[in-house]
């Protein structure tokens, strides 16, 4: 994967490798190449370690597929990450001001790559999802964006979760998708996605 990925406020590079190798197989490499200290997790059939360095950490998951193994390798830069962190926060709070009400920050995580810059925000707070629908409504319209539709049902029935609504925005050179979602207790989870397509590259 191409590209910087900041995720929580970390930078991180992420790279997708695979091997006609079994799982057991690859696991049994990493665990003779890789010098301590490092963890070792299982996860859902999935390998996980995490390696520790001096300003980075590396996380490696392994998963069987059909013909071999898939891996992940994502190397977390701590050092910029603590550098950059008030960027992270600048931004966050830019994003809650424009929502008019207190929630809880799940994930934040920026990906740079050729052409596109991206934002996705997952939060939850305890407006109700029609409150949430329309607090969004007015943050996209400030920010520039024009609403173009809502999902409809038979959409939202492929791999969404009862009583989500899906919300498409564009601007120019910019697309945004919202996903209000219901949660347990009364609170609504939101998720925002905004790409930007850049002349980079």
């Amino acid at each position: 994967m191409d590209g910087e990925n900041v995720i929580n406020g970390v930078p991180t590079r992420i790279t997708v490798f695979s091997s006609p190798d079994t799982l057991e197989s690859t696991a049994a490499w990493f665990r003779k190449t890789l010098t301590q200290p490092y963890t070792e997790d299982t996860r859902g059939g999935d390998i996980i370690f995490g390696k520790p360095a001096e300003h980075h950490f590396s996380t490696i998951k392994l998963s069987a597929v059909p013909g071999g193994t898939r891996g992940v390798v994502a190397v977390a830069d701590l050092e910029q990450g603590a550098k950059r962190s008030k960027i992270t926060e600048a931004r966050i709070k830019d994003w809650l001001a424009d929502l008019g009400v207190e929630s809880k920050v799940l994930s934040f995580n920026e990906s740079v790559t050729l052409g596109t810059d991206a934002q996705t925000l997952l939060l939850v707070n305890d407006r109700s999802p029609a409150g949430n629908i329309k607090a969004v409504h007015r943050l996209m319209d400030k920010r520039g964006f024009e609403f173009e539709r809502e999902l409809s049902d038979s959409s939202k029935q492929v791999g969404s979760e009862q009583g989500t609504r899906t919300l498409m925005f564009r601007g120019q050179a910019r697309e945004a998708v919202v996903m209000v979602r219901p949660q347990a207790g009364g609170q609504t989870q939101v998720l925002i996605n905004v790409t930007v397509q850049t002349k980079r590259g």
